[in-house]
């Protein structure tokens, strides 16, 4: 059977440009959090540009601390996977179809500094030298691809999407699974103990999350993550949910229901003693605090200055957290197979200074 391994490679990228920064500018970022006054705020900003110089870099300047630690993990992983099939997924813009649905859709973030940008196109032409099957455009976003590729390939394939985002639960099968990257060994190898998966088995620094560990873990089933997503919102996505109504109410309700079209259809129109009995229901099921009133609310959210209901509100997050599994991707798995050829990667790797790396 295939063994294909999908990268979300924004998720990648970003966590290792993190993780490799140098102190000097560690301590320009925390100045500039701590900055108040106009005055602060400049002296801080110019602390950061100052400090980039400090950066994993070429000769030429071509920055790439993330770079370097992203081919590491991936060599890495791939060691332990030993994948047939190798696929690396981007985000390129926050500009996405999702933005036309909702505006303020991952407002919250902050702009991309630049050498974290510069780093997208290095990583991106590096792997394509190495000949690794890549996808990413303006219109979908990194998790859209990978869904799209495991809705065609999961039934004869053994797939592990390496990531740090929990959006990809959605997408756990019987034959697809999540490397979920952990800050730390400690907290990865600690999760893996506790639910008795070896851990060298497996990248280093990732949890793994299957339909078992997803339920136990976390309390989800694949099929009701944008559910609970569409009631309690995303605050890292800036995906509002309904109001008043947090994960653990939430969570509760996915118990019962799948879809937020099936806790409406199970409240709507219903007579007061109805809905009493639908309560007592949910207190049954643990729901301490009634939802009833903030689920049938009017006029709680404005979305491009239009008033929305909660049901409304629940309905299009519910849709912003859903990842599209129907993009066209590849037409065969041969496309996607992956040749380790350890010279043509020590070549791609030496055009950028980097040399330290075991393949």
């Amino acid at each position: 059977m295939n063994k294909l391994l999908l990268v979300d490679g924004s998720s990648l990228l970003n966590s290792q440009y993190f993780g490799n920064i140098p102190m000097s500018l560690r301590n320009a970022k925390d100045l500039r959090k701590k900055a108040k006054t106009e005055e602060e705020i400049e002296n801080a900003n110019k602390e950061i540009e100052n400090a980039y110089k400090d950066l994993l870099q070429t000769s030429t300047g071509i920055y790439t601390n993330g770079v370097y630690g992203f081919i590491k993990y991936l060599i890495a992983a791939v060691k332990v996977i030993n994948p047939t099939h190798l696929v690396v997924t981007w985000d390129v813009t926050r500009d996405t179809f999702r933005r036309t649905m909702m505006p303020s859709y991952k407002g919250n973030r902050g702009v991309v500094e630049n050498p974290l940008k510069q780093q997208f196109k290095t990583c991106q032409d590096l792997l394509s030298q190495m000949g690794i099957k890549q996808f990413f455009s303006t219109e979908y976003e990194s998790d859209d691809y990978c869904g799209s590729i495991v809705k065609k390939f999961e039934n004869d394939s053994n797939i592990y999407i390496l990531t740090k985002d929990h959006d990809f639960f959605q997408l756990v099968s019987e034959n697809t699974n999540i490397l979920l990257m952990c800050n730390t060994l400690k907290i990865s190898d600690g999760l893996n103990k506790k639910h008795g998966i070896n851990s060298k088995e497996i990248p280093q620094k990732t949890f793994l999350v299957n339909k078992e560990t997803l339920l136990n873990e976390y309390g989800l089933k694949p099929e009701t993550v944008t559910f609970v997503k569409g009631i309690a919102g995303d605050t890292a996505d800036n995906i509002p949910g309904i109001p008043n109504i947090g994960d653990t109410t939430a969570l509760s309700l996915s118990k019962l229901y799948s879809t937020i079209e099936e806790l409406y259809n199970a409240i709507d129109g219903k007579t007061d003693k109805e809905l009493d009995e639908i309560v007592n229901i949910w207190k049954s099921n643990g729901i301490k605090r009634n939802p009833l009133k903030y689920l049938t609310a009017e006029n709680v959210f404005t979305n491009n200055e239009e008033s929305l209901s909660a049901k409304e509100i629940g309905l299009l997050s519910e849709k912003l957290a859903t990842i599209k599994t129907d993009i066209e991707v590849s037409d065969s798995m041969d496309e996607l197979i992956f040749n380790y050829d350890k010279e043509l990667f020590k070549d791609s790797l030496a055009k950028y200074e980097i040399t330290s790396i075991k393949l």
